[in-house]
């Protein structure tokens, strides 16, 4: 699924969107070939190993903000902490799709 944002942060509520004075969207493109750039996307396994966020369930992407020990979510803001596994994991970004496209497949648990 292509999707492309015109900003990687939301805005928390209507009040905080108009006040920014920025156009605000999102398109999404299901089952696209490609992304929005042409590229097709990048396979993996391993689908059970990506983050979830704490508060609101969201996947870690491209989008999220990576710290040291932590992510922040991109659909609600939300600090989640990183295991063990996903620190190791987000060290060597090159060994991980979702840190170097927006444009995964991954093989999800049933």
């Amino acid at each position: 699924m292509a999707v492309r944002v015109t900003t990687t942060r939301f805005p928390a509520d209507q009040e905080a969107q108009e006040a920014a004075g920025v156009p605000w969207g999102i398109t999404v493109t299901p089952f696209s070939p490609t992304d929005e750039l042409g590229n097709a996307p990048l396979y993996g396994a391993g689908g059970h190993l990506l983050p979830r966020c704490d508060n609101c369930w969201a996947y870690f992407n491209t989008l999220c903000e990576l710290e040291q020990w932590a992510w922040s979510c991109a659909l609600c803001g939300s600090l989640n902490a990183l295991s063990a596994e996903a620190i190791t994991r987000y060290s060597q970004p090159a060994s991980s799709p979702e840190m170097s496209s927006s444009f995964i497949d991954l093989e999800m648990p049933a």
